[in-house]
Formats: C-alpha cells, sequence, structure tokens
C-alpha cells in the first residue's frame, strides 16, 4: 500500500516536471518492473499471475497490485454497526462534541490503556516547548488535539 502511494507522488511530481521542462514523460519514468527486485517480482508472478515477467504488461502488474490492496483480507468484513453498537458509548446529554469526544476517549484510557499522557484537565496541559501533553484544547483554539499512543 505504501508502494502504490509512493509511486501516484512520484508518477505526479514527474508529470509536473514534464509539464514545465517539456520532457517526454514515457522516456523519463521508470517502469514498475524496475521498481522492484528481479527475485521478488519473478516470485509475485509465479504465485499471482502465472505467466513469466517477461510476458506480462506493465498495466496488467498495476492492476493486480491494485486488486490485492483493495482486496479485504480473507474476504470477510466485520460487522461494522454492530460493532459500534457494541463498543461505542457516548455521552449524549453533553451539547458539546468536542467534549463528548474527550470523555469517549477518556473511557477508552480507563476501559483498555490505549491512551497514555492522560492528564485529567480539559484546557490541555503544556509540556515541554508548550505542545499538548494527553489529550485537550490548547487556549484560545477550537482544534481538537489528541495524543494517542498504541500498545504494541
Amino acid at each position: 500500500m505504501k508502494w502504490m502511494r509512493d509511486r501516484r507522488e512520484y508518477e505526479a511530481k514527474l508529470r509536473a516536471r514534464c509539464r514545465v521542462s517539456g520532457e517526454d514523460y514515457d522516456a523519463v519514468v521508470d517502469s514498475v518492473v524496475d521498481a522492484f527486485e528481479s527475485d521478488l517480482l519473478d516470485v509475485f508472478c509465479d504465485l499471482k499471475l502465472h505467466p513469466p515477467l517477461k510476458d506480462i504488461a506493465e498495466g496488467v502488474l498495476l492492476a493486480k497490485m491494485k486488486s490485492i490492496v483493495d482486496s479485504v483480507k480473507n474476504s470477510t468484513l466485520p460487522d461494522i454497526k454492530a460493532l459500534f453498537k457494541k463498543e461505542l458509548k457516548m455521552n449524549m446529554g453533553e451539547s458539546d462534541v468536542a467534549a463528548r469526544l474527550l470523555d469517549y476517549l477518556e473511557g477508552l484510557t480507563a476501559h483498555r490503556g490505549l491512551l497514555r499522557g492522560h492528564a485529567g484537565s480539559r484546557q490541555g496541559d503544556q509540556g515541554i516547548g508548550g505542545q499538548v501533553c494527553g489529550h485537550g484544547r490548547r487556549p484560545g483554539s477550537e482544534q481538537l488535539l489528541v495524543t494517542c499512543k498504541w500498545r504494541r
């Protein structure tokens, strides 16, 4: 997925450069095949595409990679509605959406230990260099700032 994003960025920058400089895009762009180690690409073609690499067009290779990236693992999607109904518990009596979200995140801290640096203050505790430690709002700002540190 990262490679696909990096490739899109590379192609966009190269197209912009070619527009400015007048170069031919097809003459200066690196092929997809050249972007991978040849052994890795050979194994990929053997396992997923079946014909040898020399017989595969670049568009077919990109289409297969895109279909893999866009597919869901094991072809199963979780029941999102049931998951939200079971797990998402917010205080709907709170009229301020940001405060409601912060209350929910505090609940995650207590329930799952997902957030660290819990400061207990909604006014945005300031740390070294004026950065927000934990969660909250910077004084005078309407932007909600949340610092999460996920367990591994």
